[in-house]
């Protein structure tokens, strides 16, 4: 049969169409934040319809915004306050400030 008319894909081919990896597909089956990827389970078997997955990404896809266009109101939303970034350890090098970082620093 060829590959294109195949209906339910099995992990390794639905991972390989969605570009993602088996694991993360697994763990999206048994998380409770999981992100809908649409399967079902015949017996022990899990299969991925083909025709749900297309319809899954293409409504995806409607629903976010393209990343430059979220990375753009990001940078220029004045509400969105950008914090000193994570403590440092006491003798890290500091590469903005080109210091050591004392323990009072921290």
């Amino acid at each position: 049969m060829n590959d294109l008319q195949k209906l339910l894909l099995n992990e390794e081919e639905a991972a390989q169409l969605l570009s993602m990896s088996i694991h993360f597909l697994r763990r999206d089956r048994i998380s409770e934040q999981s992100i809908g990827i649409p399967f079902i389970r015949l017996g022990g078997a899990v299969r991925y319809p083909r025709a749900d997955l297309e319809i899954w990404v293409s409504e995806l896809t409607k629903k976010t915004l393209p990343s430059h266009v979220c990375v753009e109101k990001k940078l220029n939303d004045p509400a969105v306050k950008r914090g000193p970034g994570r403590p440092r350890k006491a003798g890290q090098v500091d590469a903005r400030r080109k210091r050591v970082a004392h323990p009072s620093d921290v």
